[in-house]
């Protein structure tokens, strides 16, 4: 997977819209449970877990880098 091809990597700023997104289906569990966890730090000093699933991004969990 490509730097460019993660959200995140950008700073991506969620929305009110994005909630209706947000929401992790009961079946999504145990297949993000197995999935890869990728990591990315961004710009602004944060670290970003995330996954993938059918060309959709899981944050899993967002912290602050302390090198």
């Amino acid at each position: 997977m490509a730097f460019k091809d993660n959200p995140f990597y950008y700073n991506y700023l969620f929305s009110e819209l994005d909630l209706d997104r947000i929401t992790i289906k009961w079946w999504q569990y145990p297949v993000l449970w197995l999935l890869p966890t990728y990591v990315q730090i961004t710009l602004d000093g944060y670290v970003a877990y995330f996954k993938t699933f059918r060309g959709q991004y899981f944050l899993m969990k967002m912290e602050k880098f302390n090198p």
